[in-house]
């Protein structure tokens, strides 16, 4: 259950991630500056705007250019965000198969010597269901192998190079937040 909670962490932080950004896009939208941004259209009863006046330019003047560049700036936000969670998914992934080889392996021995508290001396022990343990051990060695194979598939199929750029852009984030914090 704690490998579950925690590879699907990532997910649940992107989902949550682009509803924010999606609500933010939509409450700038909705914003009183919008009007400002778009540019005047003919009203048909003859306003402001109308075929014979004069057209007026919006105050902020790049309206749709700028609209788009926020747009592909999101996009570049959220994609990025995308891959740094299916990396760190499949790191999580991969951690836990690895743990889970070393503390169990791939099989549950039946009997196994035991010289722990209570025990004064080494005996035997017996495991319950050794064998309906073990099934469910190579089920989960399969089950997250096969997630890893879909993750790095995955990330093929996004680019190594849009990977690259979304870490180096995460370190170059970082260097110019601790420049800034150097020279305060």
């Amino acid at each position: 259950v704690f490998q579950i909670i925690l590879v699907c962490t990532p997910s649940l932080c992107f989902i949550t991630y682009s509803v924010h950004q999606a609500a933010k896009q939509r409450e700038r939208r909705c914003s009183f500056l919008q009007p400002l941004l778009e540019p005047r259209r003919p009203r048909p009863n003859g306003g402001p705007g109308a075929e014979g006046a004069p057209k007026e330019e919006p105050e902020l003047g790049l309206g749709r250019p700028q609209a788009r560049s926020s747009k592909v700036k999101r996009q570049e936000g959220i994609s990025r965000f995308y891959v740094i969670q299916v990396v760190f998914r499949n790191a999580l992934e991969i951690g836990f198969l690895g743990g889970q080889y070393f503390l169990y392996g791939f099989n549950v021995p039946a009997i196994f010597e035991c010289d722990r508290y209570p025990c004064v001396k080494e005996v035997e022990c017996y495991v319950s269901r050794p064998t309906e343990k073990s099934v469910f051990l190579v089920f989960m060695f399969a089950v997250s192998g096969v997630c890893v194979l879909l993750n790095l598939a995955e990330l093929n199929h996004l680019g190594w190079r849009k990977v690259r750029a979304a870490v180096r852009g995460a370190r170059a984030r970082r260097k110019s937040l601790g420049d800034a914090r150097r020279k305060e």
